[in-house]
């Protein structure tokens, strides 16, 4: 691998959020959700959530450069939820992980992943959760995750979130 082609990892705050949720966005449009026009301002709200969070050292965002190219991000953040409050079982959340599609396959997630999983590890988290792609999920199940029986119910259908007000 060349000098440029070297990847490094690290986490981020300030400005570089504003990259962060650009790539966030790639990531949604790869799904077939274009959240500037489903959710608009959410990037204000990405980069205003992540501040926040981060100065309470309850969240993290990671990013993955090649030399001065952005390439993949990846957000972890603390729960708070009725097991954290009632039984003190700390909870995490994956909230995003995403590689530009020409790095994909070189270890760039994985590397993520461990980032974000250190990070969380480190505040006694005792379970993570996400959620993924069927394209991802043998990643996912080769870092130890298994497939729960959570179920999940949208009470605003996308079409009503579309519907001209």
């Amino acid at each position: 691998m060349s000098e440029q082609e070297r990847i490094t990892y690290e986490p981020v705050d300030g400005t570089a959020l504003i990259v962060a949720a650009q790539l966030r966005h790639e990531m949604s449009l790869e799904v077939g959700h274009d959240y500037d026009v489903l959710r608009p301002g959410w990037r204000e709200r990405f980069v205003a959530y992540f501040s926040e969070k981060q100065l309470a050292n309850k969240a993290q965002v990671f990013m993955a450069r090649s030399g001065d190219v952005p390439i993949g991000i990846l957000a972890a953040s603390m729960l708070e939820n009725y097991r954290t409050q009632i039984f003190d079982q700390r909870t995490g959340n994956v909230n995003a992980v995403f590689v530009r599609p020409p790095w994909r396959r070189r270890g760039v997630a994985g590397e993520l992943m461990r980032f974000g999983l250190d990070w969380l590890r480190e505040r006694g988290c005792e379970i993570v959760r996400l959620h993924t792609s069927q394209a991802a999920r043998p990643m996912y199940e080769h870092l130890g995750f298994a497939p729960s029986e959570e179920m999940i119910l949208h009470l605003t259908p996308v079409e009503e979130i579309l519907k001209p007000r």
